[in-house]
């Protein structure tokens, strides 16, 4: 029978086929039988139009692509949205991926969503692999949406991965979900914890509200909920270490392949009144783990002044840097990149070096001889950040809204389509920090340059 006129033969809940126009059903009643409609081929044939598929992709032809695709999706043959998955989701052109996307997504025949689902398990790759992603989340009424999203959680690529996590975040579906991810950090806490492990424990705990430490934990946790008890932790056998992450200003590095971005234009030499929490002696003789006020020459306990200083923006930022650079675990690889209107490298551009004590030592010198000059290009940084293909997470300081050698303000919404142009397929978190003190502009940028890319925003007083 041709590929064009076969019956599916559906299983029985045939609700979910029944809504396809054009539908109809034969058989019996208990089981019956959906035979869809015969589709047209293309007026130049299969083989044809997906031969001018790819010659247009090939010669950068993108809008007569677009319109091969239109053509195929009219078509509402599985074949046709073969073709335009093997070809035309393929990151060649945003506005390509865009429309062949939304053709598959507003597919409803379950035949083609079929084809979907086998192109997400194999046979796709990783690029074709994060559109899809993207389309089945726009399918959660569809059990086997999120059962491909489960399964992209196994995948080589950690890209795809990222993007599997965030979907299922967004979801929000915990019964359905969570056994599937205690299995995968099951696997990946044996591993080296990078940002996978990371996403998992975070992706769990933001369906849960509960952050366990192991995936022993989380399975004695399913095995709890079922019955409604609070979920108690396992105490670890032998020398377990957990791995405390190291923070950069209250965000957590969650990765082993991190560049953070710092500005060092000029405006972080503003001296700004930072609020210190007073120290208070403790005493020798006192109990161990507790602090003891020394008391003064009257013999009362007087509570210690809040310390107040001026500091610049760029020394503040240097301690912190050098705190965190100096808590980062030898198998973290990392890299600075200083930017004003010019960029600065700790090491080489478009790599990291393992966080060695003697590397760690070099960072620190490096830090503390960064100088603050010029105007806050933004835009250069960021799409230079993407350069290095081993980059999964940024943290990105400023104290300024983007603008250009002139001091002209740049339009946030074109560095965010440099981000969102750039981290298609890269899935990079960028974590921003900005000055709250440099305005309502700057604020509203880093806060959607955080969001836009999956990352965590921190305003600084």
């Amino acid at each position: 029978m041709p590929r064009d006129s076969r019956p599916f033969t559906g299983s029985c809940p045939s609700v979910v086929a029944a809504v396809v126009v054009g539908l109809t059903i034969v058989g019996s009643a208990a089981c019956p039988v959906l035979a869809f409609p015969a589709a047209k081929a293309p007026k130049k044939g299969w083989s044809a139009t997906e031969s001018a598929l790819k010659k247009a992709i090939v010669s950068r032809q993108f809008s007569t692509a677009i319109a091969l695709v239109s053509e195929l999706a009219q078509t509402g043959d599985p074949r046709g949205f073969e073709i335009i998955i093997e070809n035309a989701l393929g990151g060649h052109d945003y506005e390509l991926d865009r429309h062949a996307g939304k053709m598959v997504a507003t597919a409803r025949d379950p035949r083609i969503r079929e084809v979907v689902f086998k192109k997400i398990a194999g046979g796709a790759g990783y690029k074709a692999k994060i559109i899809l992603l993207a389309v089945v989340k726009r399918w959660p009424d569809d059990p086997e949406a999120l059962a491909a999203l489960h399964g992209a959680l196994g995948s080589r690529r950690k890209e795809v991965v990222f993007a599997a996590l965030r979907w299922v975040r967004e979801l929000r579906r915990p019964d359905d979900s969570l056994p599937a991810l205690v299995d995968a950090l099951a696997k990946w806490e044996r591993k080296s914890q990078g940002r996978v492990y990371f996403d998992l424990k975070r992706t769990l705990e933001a369906l849960t509200g509960h952050d366990l430490p192991m995936s022993a934990d989380w399975k004695n946790y399913l095995k709890m909920r079922k019955t409604g008890k609070k979920p108690k932790k396992r105490r670890t056998k032998g020398k377990t270490v957990l791995y405390k992450p190291p923070t950069f200003f209250s965000v957590a590095v969650n990765s082993d392949r991190v560049l953070f971005v710092i500005d060092v234009s000029t405006s972080m030499n503003m001296r700004d009144t930072v609020v210190e929490e007073p120290v208070r002696k403790k005493s020798q003789n006192g109990p161990r783990g507790r602090t003891k006020v020394v008391p003064g020459n009257s013999g009362k306990t007087t509570a210690p002044r809040t310390i107040r200083r001026q500091v610049t923006r760029l020394e503040r930022v240097k301690l912190q840097l050098i705190d965190t650079v100096n808590t980062l675990p030898a198998h973290v690889r990392f890299n600075i990149v200083s930017f004003s209107h010019q960029l600065g490298h700790f090491e080489a551009p478009n790599s990291l070096v393992n966080a060695t004590a003697a590397t760690r030592e070099r960072a620190i010198a490096w830090i503390r001889n960064l100088k603050a000059n010029g105007v806050t290009r933004t835009d250069k940084v960021i799409e230079h950040s993407f350069l290095s293909s081993e980059i999964d997470t940024i943290m990105l300081l400023t104290d300024g809204a983007p603008k250009d050698e002139q001091n002209r303000l740049i339009p946030p919404e074109s560095v965010l389509d440099v981000a969102r142009v750039n981290n298609r397929f890269r899935k990079t978190r960028i974590n921003t920090i900005g000055f709250a003190q440099a305005g309502g502009r700057m604020k509203k940028f880093v806060l959607d340059l955080a969001k836009q890319n999956d990352g965590e925003c921190v305003l600084l007083e």
